[in-house]
């Protein structure tokens, strides 16, 4: 089963919305990795911020959850988070659960 419209829908849904602060680029050579970057939330300790992840889309999503790792320069947020938030994601994952919402919830 391709998964490819739905990822296309979900990222021109991420795009159309300026104001989330939450962009994504697909790797033109693989429809299945993308890039995308979080605004740090307001009143959070990430105000300010942008922070940038490595995203992999596995041929089951959306039954199966993305795999998700930061990139950011200078952070340490896949070893210092009081507990993994992929491990968050892959316990609380929706196949209803768009994916602006798991990036969303990526710095919750």
């Amino acid at each position: 089963m391709s998964n490819d419209g739905r990822i296309a829908k979900e990222i021109k849904e991420i795009r159309k919305d300026k104001n989330a602060g939450i962009t994504v680029d697909q790797d033109p050579s693989n429809t299945k990795h993308l890039t995308g970057s979080i605004q740090g939330p307001a009143d959070t300790p990430y105000a300010g911020g942008v922070f940038y992840v490595d995203i992999v889309i596995p041929g089951e999503y959306p039954f199966a959850p993305p795999k998700m790792k930061f990139t950011t320069k200078g952070t340490e947020f896949n070893h210092i988070l009081p507990f993994n938030q992929c491990d968050f994601i892959f316990y609380y994952f929706n196949p209803a659960l768009p994916l602006s919402v798991v990036l969303a919830l990526y710095l919750v």
